[in-house]
């Protein structure tokens, strides 16, 4: 039986993103690519990935607990900074993280 493994990712979605916003997908690209890379080496692994975005005024889930081997690259159309300043926001439970 395999070992379930959940990666979760947040990204800051405010203002102070925008300067960054390529480098941040690129580097979110990355990322999932190092996980998938893990998954591969480790047959007796299954990896789940969530990753959530948000700013002052919402909060989005791109992925919930997706297996990492069904997502394509992301594309970064759904990710955009905006100039309001981030007030903490990651008051709010995990709709999907309570399966766990």
């Amino acid at each position: 039986m395999a070992k379930k493994v959940y990666n979760l990712i947040i990204l800051d979605e405010s203002g102070s993103m925008y300067s960054i916003e390529h480098a941040t997908v690129s580097g979110l690209n990355e990322t999932i690519q190092s996980i998938k890379s893990a998954q591969g080496k480790h047959d007796d692994q299954q990896h789940f990935l969530s990753l959530l975005s948000f700013n002052s005024e919402h909060m989005t889930w791109h992925y919930e607990l997706a297996p990492v081997s069904g997502i394509a690259e992301f594309a970064g159309e759904e990710y955009c900074p905006t100039c309001r300043p981030c007030i903490f926001y990651m008051t709010r439970p995990a709709p999907s993280q309570a399966k766990m």
